[in-house]
């Protein structure tokens, strides 16, 4: 008799196969990181992210409680601040993201200032919520080239 047939005469079972091979168990990690992934690709993109800062985020690598950029320079994707101006003097805004860190941000001639109507830097005013764009240089001062500015 065949062991096929030796099982049906005694009612024995074959042994059940495991769920969970190596192949199965590598695979399923493989699916789980690529959806992580593109998950968190998602999410970037619906923030609007370049990897500067959105409004009340913080560029990446800025110290905590400092002043500016890390020694070495900014990189490439930082550039800009958000947060709400603390002081302001002729075309330096001192702009408190929100985190607690304080950006000094130097308004080029050109910046182009938004306050719900067209208006210049002289008119930011402490407690005013600014987000700005421009290029950081090596001590971190933001150069701006635009600004949008709410009221307090």
């Amino acid at each position: 008799m065949t062991a096929v047939a030796d099982r049906e005469m005694t009612g024995a079972r074959r042994p059940r196969r495991k769920l969970l091979t190596p192949m199965t168990g590598a695979l399923v990690a493989v699916i789980v990181a690529a959806g992580a992934f593109a998950g968190g690709v998602q999410a970037q993109k619906s923030r609007g992210g370049g990897g500067g800062a959105a409004a009340g985020g913080v560029p990446a690598g800025l110290p905590a409680g400092g002043a500016g950029m890390p020694a070495g320079g900014p990189s490439a994707a930082s550039g800009g601040t958000a947060g709400t101006v603390k002081y302001a003097s002729g075309d330096t805004l001192y702009v408190e993201q929100a985190d607690g860190t304080t950006v000094r941000v130097k308004v080029s001639s050109g910046a182009d200032v938004t306050r719900t109507a067209s208006s210049d830097a002289g008119k930011i005013q402490p407690g005013d919520t600014v987000t700005v764009q421009g290029d950081a240089n090596d001590n971190g001062t933001v150069k701006a080239t635009a600004i949008t500015a709410t009221g307090s």
